[in-house]
Order: structure tokens, then C-alpha cells, then sequence
């Protein structure tokens, strides 16, 4: 799973898919739609309590004049990158059964 979190085109397939659930749903529903194209459910209470955190703890992160300097992408781009990657990286993504 690793190896997957650090390949390119999981990056890149994250990323896109932080810009489709940032661009195509509303703010109070984006975890569940990101839920919904990852893995094609709804999140439990607890998983979307724990992203919703997660999401945030990034955003506020990434607002640092530092992080900006290097990052291509907005705070909240780049805060909901670091969500899809989770989501894709996750076992019940990977796993085909």
C-alpha cells in the first residue's frame, strides 16, 4: 500500500479527484460524494467525522506562508488531495475480491 501512496499516478488520480468533488458537489456534501466515486458507499458516522477532520487539520496546515510557496495547489485543493489519497489508498479501495 505504501508503494501506492507514493506512485505518481495515484497522485494524480487523487488530485483529480479532489477537483471533481470540490467542483461538482456542494461544501456540506463533498465527503459523501467522495465517498460515493471511491468506493461507492456513503461513509459510516465515524469515518466521516474522522475525514471531515482530517480535511480540515490539512486546510489549516497548508494556509501557512510556507506551505503556499510550495505547493501548486490552494489549501483546500490541496487539503482534499491529501483526503482522496487516503480514500484511494484505503483497502477497500485496492482490494478486489
Amino acid at each position: 500500500a505504501l508503494n501506492l501512496l507514493n506512485d505518481p499516478v495515484f497522485y494524480e488520480a487523487a488530485q483529480a479527484l479532489a477537483m471533481r468533488v470540490l467542483r461538482e458537489a456542494p461544501a456540506a456534501e463533498r465527503l459523501n460524494y467522495a465517498f460515493e466515486l471511491s468506493l461507492g458507499r456513503t461513509p459510516s458516522a465515524r469515518e466521516r467525522a474522522r475525514m471531515q477532520k482530517f480535511v480540515e487539520d490539512q486546510a489549516a496546515a497548508l494556509k501557512g506562508e510556507q506551505a503556499q510557496a510550495l505547493l501548486p495547489l490552494e489549501p483546500e485543493q490541496a487539503a482534499w488531495t491529501s483526503a482522496a489519497r487516503v480514500l484511494l489508498n484505503l483497502e477497500e479501495f485496492i482490494t478486489r475480491e
